[in-house]
C-alpha cells in the first residue's frame, strides 16, 4: 500500500462520533482562524464539523475558536485551564 492510496484522515472523526456508540470521554478543543488550509481540506472548518457532532451527542467538550494557530504560545494559553478542566470532578 502506498501513502497516497491511504485517503481516511481527521476529516471522518465527526461522522465517527455521530454514527459510533458513545463513549465515556472528556474533549478539550483549541483551534483558530489561522489554522492550516491547503489541498487536503480545512483544520478549522473539520473542528468545527467535530465540535458540532460532540454537540449532537451530548458529549462533555470544550471547544474554543479564536485567531490563533496551534503553536506553542496557543498551547500555553490553553494548557493550565484544560488540564483543570479535563480533570474537574
Amino acid at each position: 500500500m502506498h501513502p497516497e492510496d491511504k485517503l481516511d484522515g481527521g476529516n471522518l472523526y465527526p461522522f465517527m462520533v455521530r454514527k459510533q456508540p458513545k463513549r465515556n470521554i472528556r474533549v478539550w478543543m483549541s483551534d483558530g482562524e489561522d489554522d492550516l488550509e491547503n489541498n487536503h481540506g480545512s483544520w478549522p472548518l473539520q473542528n468545527i464539523q467535530l465540535a458540532n457532532s460532540l454537540k449532537m451527542r451530548e458529549y462533555d467538550f470544550h471547544f474554543r475558536f479564536g485567531h490563533a494557530t496551534p503553536r506553542p504560545a496557543q498551547a500555553a494559553i490553553d494548557c493550565r485551564e484544560s488540564v483543570a478542566w479535563l480533570w474537574r470532578g
